[in-house]
């Protein structure tokens, strides 16, 4: 079970590793650089999440399971830590605040359909008073014509 944490922990490390590199990240400028070699040593020191974890997968596990120094595990946790943080930010925003946004929108679609019902209970009942006042009237009229007739 420890090395299964290890490994999860290291793949954290690589990823928020190459996260750290991007651009407008606290390492972006060092990221723009390791860009710039060519792939096959590019990739590996983090210019891909898969290719790190060769090079900054084995820095990781130096640091995690050699050293085992409070310091170089505080490097490994702070690292992997950005992954998990950017994780925990789209579960926050992208589905608690969709969540939200939808509820409000939900919201909005009702009030209109209130309204709507609204209009369409008071539309039903002009026309059921004027459909009931024609037919009085028609009946008034045939009424009226019967009594001509019989006198």
């Amino acid at each position: 079970m420890e090395h299964l944490f290890n490994i999860i922990l290291i793949a954290l490390f690589c990823t928020g590793w190459v996260t750290i590199l991007g651009k407008g990240m606290i390492l972006g400028k060092l990221g723009e650089r390791i860009n710039k070699l060519p792939k096959w040593i590019g990739k590996p020191l983090g210019g891909c999440v898969p290719c790190a974890a060769s090079i900054v997968g084995s820095v990781a596990y130096i640091l995690l399971i050699v050293l085992k120094s409070p310091l170089a595990y505080y490097v490994v946790y702070i690292v992997a830590s950005v992954i998990v943080n950017q994780m925990l930010w789209f579960f926050t925003k992208y589905l608690i605040l969709k969540t939200k946004e939808q509820e409000a929108l939900l919201e909005i679609r009702n009030k209109q359909l209130e309204a709507l019902n609204r209009s369409t209970l008071a539309i039903n009942s002009r026309l059921k008073t004027s459909i009931n006042s024609t037919i009085t009237d028609g009946k008034d009229k045939l009424a009226k014509t019967r009594d001509e007739d019989n006198n």
